[in-house]
């Protein structure tokens, strides 16, 4: 009876035991998947507009109100700002060549109240898809009229140029490229400012000539000096977009009228 007892026991234990391993074990999970897909398409969006941005910070977010309302072209390749060059009202006429410098570009920056400088500049937008290219040029005749009269003959230098991505690209390969040398604009022949090739340019760019931390100093003949008095009306400026007056002109006081000059500025797909 004993023995029964016992072996009833051990059979009892081995079970416990058992089942208390067999419950330790990890269970086993079939995985079952399928897979889906996500898709988005594009189209160029032929009736876009940027709106202007801060030339040395360009950021989508934070527009910038110039003081000269841009005429922005359309389009999904376009021009956003074309720059005025206002060099000032009241220049000291002599009857030699002379140098004169543009006054900077004026506007409110984003979250600020007072107007700032910031440097003459170019914006362009290739909302087209893809790196396809393109090139921006300017052209002007020279001559400067006010009513009847003329100043023939002058040129316009522009140096001193940068690249700024408003689309936060940073792969520098794909940026547009600029001159390193100064460009003369005088003859009514289009020259290349900006300038993409295939494989460059998708993205919203702005194009500083200068920098808003280089200023003349009012010195010397143009201002532009080391040393003697500061001339208050060439103290200031932009050193990147010179006006260059040849010798020979007769000028006219004409504050009221200043003598203007076209300058056409042009966006082209052809590269």
């Amino acid at each position: 009876m004993k023995l029964k007892q016992v072996r009833k026991i051990g059979l009892i234990s081995a079970v416990s035991a058992l089942t208390l391993f067999s419950s330790a074990l990890p269970a086993f999970a079939v995985d079952k998947s399928v897979t889906t897909q996500g898709d988005v398409g594009f189209e160029k969006d032929e009736s876009g507009t940027t709106d202007p941005l801060d030339p040395e910070k360009p950021d989508p977010l934070e527009p910038f109100v110039p003081v000269d309302p841009p005429t922005p072209t359309t389009g999904a390749l376009r021009l956003d700002v074309t720059p005025f060059f206002h060099f000032g009202t009241n220049n000291k006429i002599v009857a030699t060549k002379q140098n004169y410098y543009a006054l900077f570009a004026r506007g409110v920056k984003f979250g600020e109240t007072e107007e700032s400088d910031v440097p003459n500049y170019l914006q362009v937008t290739d909302a087209r898809g893809g790196n396809k290219g393109f090139k921006v040029s300017v052209k002007t005749n020279g001559t400067f009229t006010s009513g009847t009269d003329k100043i023939e003959n002058t040129k316009i230098t522009l140096k001193n140029f940068s690249v700024n991505s408003g689309s936060e690209i940073k792969d520098s390969t794909v940026f547009p490229t600029v001159s390193a040398t100064p460009i003369v604009i005088s003859d009514n022949q289009a020259h290349d400012l900006l300038s993409a090739a295939v494989g460059q340019g998708y993205g919203i760019w702005t194009m500083p000539m200068g920098s808003s931390t280089e200023k003349t100093s009012g010195k010397g003949k143009d201002g532009t000096g080391t040393e003697g008095t500061v001339d208050a009306t060439k103290e200031g400026r932009n050193p990147a977009v010179q006006l260059t007056i040849p010798a020979g002109q007769v000028i006219k006081d004409n504050t009221a009228t200043p003598y203007v000059t076209d300058l056409n500025w042009t966006i082209s797909d052809s590269i």
